[in-house]
């Protein structure tokens, strides 16, 4: 194992010593091997980075000047210059050559991990016409990264095949999902998506456990803030964590968990600041959502300790395909605002399935719901109690549930 260095101005094509550093972070890619350390140095590095050796570790040489790989579909290009509103339009992802990453793959990422073991520390990853740190294979770390501006997700792990042990710890994704000022983002070259045709800031699926997604700072993305999306499905005794997360002014849930067991959800903050180009259709969407959007599964998830503010609905509970067998909903703190009250039914919403499935031995116990402030009511339920239902016991509710 040997450590190695890249340093975008002053290098070249050497050795990739500290004192002749390649220039570029293909070179560097190209002359490791499997175990070794990459040390980059400050700099602009217009090219997609693609690891494909594993345990390879690629580290900031100076933790305080982040190396910025970066893709140039740029919010410059923007229709009417700089500034993003609701009727402001991007080129097509593939309008030029020389954006990255290339071709139509809305999903590929700037930064691309696809051996086990890597370790990404300290990188900034910005205007990529994909996400901008993909991971796809399993025993990975992305830390103290910074994500701004891309086509997709900030931070995506959604692989072909399942992956375990994933960590996604203290980094920073501002715009993430710029494909919904694409308007050709339903048409077959991005996706041939649907509906709203939007992508979580940070999303994780297809995941066998063993992952952890603390500290992040997620903002001002158009799709949801964090997504553990479906088909993620950990034993109990190695869940996937989502903890002590920061995820305020997104367009989409905060917080969503969608066809997934064995999740734990903890110490996080949502908020919502009344941003108007990140609410949902004019109104702030829900802080913590708890659903399947096909008939899959939301089971055996755990969510308490969380802290929820100025949302449409601190909790948005069932509904849909869901079937929620085992889910705890516990000493969470959820606070109204003067964005609350707009369009929704209810501070804290607890639904039968649409298909007359019931939310099954649920418990939402010894949580504080304070929306004093408006009108809405606090609470929306058509659930049954008991094993049939969600029982609801000892919550502070500020008026009469």
């Amino acid at each position: 194992m040997a450590t190695y260095y890249v340093d975008g101005s002053n290098g070249s094509n050497g050795n990739g010593s500290s004192g002749n550093p390649w220039k570029t972070l293909a070179l560097a890619h190209a002359g490791i091997s499997a175990g070794d350390t990459v040390r980059v140095r400050a700099g602009t590095y217009q090219e997609q980075l693609s690891i494909t050796k594993a345990n390879t570790t690629w580290i900031a040489d100076n933790p305080a000047a982040k190396p910025v790989v970066d893709g140039r579909w740029n919010v410059s290009l923007m229709s009417g210059g700089n500034t993003l509103t609701t009727s402001s339009k991007m080129p097509r992802i593939d309008s030029a050559p020389n954006y990255l990453p290339p071709g139509t793959n809305s999903k590929q990422g700037l930064i691309q991990i696809t051996a086990a073991g890597v370790m990404v520390d300290g990188f900034a990853s910005q205007n990529s016409t994909g996400s901008g740190i993909s991971i796809g294979a399993s025993n990975c770390t992305v830390q103290n990264c910074v994500t701004y501006f891309t086509y997709s997700s900030g931070i995506l792990s959604n692989p072909g095949s399942k992956v375990t042990g994933i960590s996604i710890l203290n980094n920073v994704i501002r715009f993430a999902s710029i494909k919904i000022f694409d308007p050709e983002r339903f048409t077959d070259y991005a996706g041939s998506c649907s509906a709203q045709c939007v992508d979580g800031s940070l999303k994780v699926g297809k995941n066998n456990g063993g992952t952890l997604i603390q500290g992040n700072d997620i903002a001002f993305g158009f799709g949801e803030g964090i997504n553990i999306g479906k088909n993620n499905s950990p034993p109990a005794n190695d869940p996937i964590i989502v903890e002590g997360n920061r995820v305020h002014d997104v367009n989409h849930s905060y917080i969503y968990i969608n066809g997934s067991v064995n999740v734990i959800v903890r110490k996080n903050l949502c908020y919502c600041t009344g941003v108007e180009l990140n609410m949902w259709d004019g109104d702030p969407p829900a802080g913590i959502r708890l659903k399947d959007e096909v008939d899959t599964v939301v089971r055996d998830v755990q969510v308490y300790n969380n802290v929820v503010v100025n949302m449409g609905q601190g909790l948005d509970w069932g509904e849909k395909h869901t079937s929620a067998t085992g889910v705890y909903v516990g000493h969470n703190t959820f606070v109204g605002g003067p964005e609350t009250e707009v369009k929704q039914k209810a501070a804290i919403l607890i639904k039968q399935n649409k298909y007359t499935h019931d939310n099954q031995k649920g418990i939402f116990e010894n949580n504080i719901i304070d929306h004093s402030t408006i009108s809405t009511s606090v609470l929306s339920t058509n659930n049954a109690t008991g094993n049939d239902g969600v029982t609801l016991r000892n919550n502070n509710w500020s008026k009469q549930a």
